[in-house]
């Protein structure tokens, strides 16, 4: 085990952070530290944070021997858990916690709905089920929520889950926005699924910042959110908004027919992937403007476009259809 320890004063909360250091993670991290908390990270250690006062925990949450090993002896008040896949990860830390915990928040996905069978926006009180669009990842993420819902039922822990669909922002090293950013920097043409389906997107300060306000609210029992801005947005309308944040122009092209998946060469599936927020909108107003999420996110994108990695096949994929298509 090893950990990354700094001191600080006057903290509130004692909290474990599964994940913490990437993108969302360490977004909220950022946060938690910005409230005075006192902080302890627990990942794989694959982006060590040096520079604020918290504890880092090195242990892979897939060995249940090493998780009760580095949290032994530990409390806190609050987990809030990022990295959480599937139900084994869920019962290895549950196992492992030996403190009471008074608040656990898990960052769930929109991928637990059955999309054939939801009303759009898609309500929480929609039915879950395999998503044809993420197949297992959605299902891990069901099973997930269902042993986090029995074990802190049976502790009496308050549980808060939240279902976002896209995220975006700064530290986002997975190919979306930049993909768009770095297609638009280079002049070069957009494909998109020729399609009117639209997707959702949350700014990962807006998450961070309504999960600090639910846990002040700290609420018994079980509590589901979906999480997002109010708005979903066409596959035109959101490159349109990445376009004017760079100030370049867009060139955008639609893919017709089913010989290719949109996956295949575009950063997003091809369904209305759209939630009903308007629980969580109900009791905070956390809702950065689009554009204004957007421009950070690329000022960020700009900083550090070396550290992200463009998938190849995604590349050669889009060569051909742009060949195809006749587009140079």
């Amino acid at each position: 085990m090893i950990e990354y320890r700094r001191q600080r004063r006057g903290t509130m909360q004692n909290v474990l952070i599964l994940g913490g250091s990437y993108f969302i993670g360490r977004r909220i991290t950022e946060q938690c530290l910005k409230e005075g908390w006192t902080v302890t990270l627990l990942n794989r250690g694959s982006r060590p944070w040096t520079k604020d006062p918290l504890t880092q925990l090195i242990c892979d949450r897939d060995d249940a021997a090493a998780m009760k090993q580095t949290l032994k002896g530990k409390a806190f008040e609050v987990v809030i858990d990022v990295s959480g896949l599937n139900r084994k990860q869920i019962e290895i830390v549950c196992d492992s916690l030996e403190c009471p915990v008074q608040h656990w928040v898990f960052i769930s996905s929109s991928a637990v709905y059955d999309v054939d069978r939801c009303a759009l926006p898609i309500a929480e009180t929609e039915p879950l089920g395999e998503n044809p669009y993420w197949g297992q990842y959605g299902t891990d993420k069901i099973a997930a929520e269902a042993a986090l819902i029995n074990c802190c039922t049976k502790r009496g822990t308050a549980l808060t889950i939240l279902r976002p669909p896209y995220m975006y922002g700064e530290y986002n090293y997975v190919q979306r926005e930049s993909f768009i950013f770095d297609h638009l920097t280079r002049n070069q043409p957009i494909l998109i699924p020729a399609s009117d389906n639209r997707i959702q997107f949350c700014y990962t300060q807006d998450l961070a910042i309504i999960i600090m306000g639910l846990l002040g609210r700290s609420e018994p029992g079980v509590h589901i959110y979906n999480v997002g801005d109010r708005q979903g947005v066409s596959f035109s309308e959101w490159i349109e908004c990445c376009a004017r944040v760079c100030g370049r122009a867009a060139r955008i092209i639609p893919v017709y027919g089913d010989q290719w998946q949109a996956k295949d060469y575009f950063p997003f599936r091809d369904y209305d992937n759209v939630l009903d927020v308007r629980r969580i909108h109900e009791i905070f107003d956390a809702d950065t403007p689009f554009e204004t999420g957007l421009a950070k996110a690329y000022q960020w994108y700009c900083e550090n476009q070396h550290e992200i990695l463009f998938k190849p096949k995604l590349t050669a994929n889009e060569k051909k259809i742009l060949s195809e298509l006749g587009v140079k």
